[in-house]
């Protein structure tokens, strides 16, 4: 991930540096965040949390006395097919590694929850939890899942960023993490059905499956294809090593009540 030249981040961060007031030293930050695109906002701020006073300077306008806009959340069930992803890779082998008895219950019941709720944005675009998600998906294109849904007037990756600000002035480091498999939108159907021969070899797992499809196999590829076409990325969606962790934070949606200043 080096969307931002290291001579650039060494530039902005002594600019930002630069001023002894609070605010305007805040602001200075905010209006260099505004003008770098996504990946390089989180590269910057990967860079200034590493300074305990620019980490203070961006937490007072993410759940601070700076913001000026307030996110409103509730939690919220959502059909599965019709959520967007903000990211552009979704790892074939961590959609389906965890597949077991139990995630297919869950997958067919009335409210779908697997591990914790997504996060959600204006109740369309995903802000975490990709890859539960494209579990879901899989398993039953048609299950209804529960999100935490963020709601606010915000481009997908501006809300991106501000979750990402938030995350990085509380925990002081943004985690990285890369897709290690084949991407879901760079496959193709033949590639996922032999990826998912395994079902065969667990008995309770076909017969799980079986109770909802005649051939499990084929009826989850074809799931899987559908949301290769029918639910792609947003345009400049970043990869996946870019995007939030919010699990990580249990402040997190406290403060993104509290406010958050456009980023």
């Amino acid at each position: 991930m080096l969307n931002e030249s290291p001579a650039q981040v060494r530039k902005d961060l002594k600019t930002i540096r630069s001023f002894d007031n609070e605010k305007e030293c805040f602001d200075t930050l905010i209006d260099i965040l505004r003008d770098r695109s996504y990946g390089e906002s989180v590269e910057l701020v990967t860079e200034l949390i590493k300074d305990n006073k620019l980490k203070f300077i961006l937490s007072l306008g993410f759940g601070g006395k700076f913001a000026n806009y307030h996110l409103s959340l509730r939690k919220k069930t959502i059909p599965v097919y019709s959520l967007i992803p903000t990211q552009s890779e979704i790892d074939l082998d961590a959609t389906i590694k965890y597949f077991n008895v139990d995630h297919v219950k869950n997958a067919f019941s009335s409210k779908c929850v697997i591990i914790r709720p997504i996060v959600t944005f204006n109740s369309t675009f995903i802000v975490d939890g990709h890859h539960r998600w494209s579990e879901i998906y899989a398993l039953n294109r048609n299950a209804n899942v529960e999100c935490i849904d963020i709601t606010g007037n915000l481009s997908p990756l501006s809300m991106l960023k501000a979750v990402q600000c938030t995350l990085g002035s509380n925990l002081g480091k943004l985690k990285v993490l890369s897709v290690e498999g084949k991407n879901i939108f760079k496959t193709n159907e033949n590639y996922v059905e032999k990826h998912l021969q395994f079902i065969k070899d667990n008995k309770e797992l076909f017969d799980e499956l079986s109770l909802h499809y005649r051939d499990p196999i084929k009826e989850i590829t074809r799931n899987i294809m559908e949301l290769k076409t029918g639910n792609t990325p947003i345009i400049n969606a970043p990869n996946r090593g870019e995007m939030p962790q919010t699990s990580k934070d249990p402040e997190l949606f406290k403060d993104l009540r509290k406010g958050i200043t456009k980023v």
